[in-house]
């Protein structure tokens, strides 16, 4: 769980697959970065109802799923406090399937 603690227009993400070795000067050069406000606004500005970012941990054996738009606040109750969904590796056999079934429920 994270709360994201930035004064408006703040321009701040999560770097993940970060690799920390002398060789490279500064470590977020070397991992994708996820950014809320971002992942917000291309949602709102595409009129889109859902935009998930699944992050899919093979050392963790599980994915972690951040989710935004209008179907996001119905969907939160499928989602603990870490987001984590133990065991969920496949994104056709598992992630769609699942994400889906959220969908049907909300509706």
């Amino acid at each position: 769980d994270w709360d994201w603690k930035l004064s408006y227009g703040g321009n701040s993400g999560m770097l993940y697959h970060v690799v920390e070795d002398p060789y490279f000067k500064v470590p977020y050069v070397t991992g994708p970065e996820y950014q809320k406000e971002k992942m917000e606004a291309y949602t709102k500005r595409s009129g889109i109802d859902l935009y998930v970012f699944a992050l899919t941990s093979i050392l963790e054996n599980g994915t972690y799923f951040y989710i935004s738009g209008p179907l996001a606040q119905q969907l939160q109750q499928n989602l603990d406090q870490t987001h984590f969904f133990p065991n969920i590796l496949s994104r056709k056999k598992q992630i769609v399937p699942l994400i889906t079934n959220w969908i049907q429920e909300a509706n």
